[in-house]
């Protein structure tokens, strides 16, 4: 799998400012979940001096998780097989049966109500100057 990362994001809802909290990375069968510690601005310590709280699942902001499943905290951010619209809602994103957790998870986002967290895919940079890019939204 080429785009094995996914970047955490957290949204604090008083000031509508995005932080990077954390990255999902599926490498050999493995899933892994580490807390943005390393970039400078709206990084994991930066939210949290902005409201944040660490996941539950995942309280050591220095620790790397690893599973050989997705994380339930995230595997309950796919869509739900029970849903009435299952099947049109992944044909309409271009999700098959042979798609992944993480290659799902990479395209709605994750995202549920109840929470603030979103996951995207990271831009990288292509080598070429002029370079176009393709992003798709959920």
């Amino acid at each position: 799998m080429k785009n094995n990362k996914l970047c955490l994001l957290w949204q604090n809802k008083k000031s509508r400012k995005w932080y990077h909290v954390g990255n999902l990375t599926y490498e050999k069968e493995k899933y892994f979940f580490v807390y943005q510690v390393e970039q400078s601005e709206r990084n994991v310590f930066e939210a949290l001096e902005n409201g944040y709280r660490l996941h539950p699942t995942f309280p050591d902001v220095h620790e790397k998780y690893e599973s050989t499943i997705l994380f339930g905290a995230f595997a309950r951010r796919l869509p739900q097989k029970s849903r009435k619209d299952y099947r049109v809602t992944l044909k309409n994103l271009g999700i098959t049966k042979e798609s992944t957790d993480f290659e799902i998870l990479s395209i709605t986002g994750g995202t549920i109500n109840s929470d603030n967290y979103e996951f995207i895919k990271p831009i990288e940079r292509a080598e070429r100057e002029r370079a176009r890019f393709k992003l798709n939204f959920y």
